[in-house]
């Protein structure tokens, strides 16, 4: 069971510490943490299942993923294929 718990802490709170910056966020209020933790993690899956964009040389292919979420904003036809899930090709 503690394995199992270690597990979780591992593979998705840590992601989303270092792709998102859990531990800056400025989201403490009301219901603001309970609305932007199902988004966040929502995306966390969308880009872990995304390709590198196809403009980024062969070596650079293995990027991580806060790098993939940053790549979202100024290549339009990769957050595209982030979302829906498929190449535009």
């Amino acid at each position: 069971m503690v394995r199992g718990q270690w597990s979780i802490e591992n593979n998705l709170h840590w992601c989303l510490y270092v792709s998102f910056g859990d531990d800056a966020s400025r989201v403490r209020k009301n219901h603001g943490p309970e609305n932007i933790t199902p988004i966040k993690r929502h995306v966390l899956g969308l880009v872990k299942h995304s390709n590198p964009p196809a403009t980024t040389p062969l070596k650079a292919r293995r990027m991580s993923l806060k790098c993939r979420r940053y790549l979202c904003g100024p290549i339009d036809d990769y957050l595209i294929e982030t979302l829906t899930g498929r190449d535009r090709g």
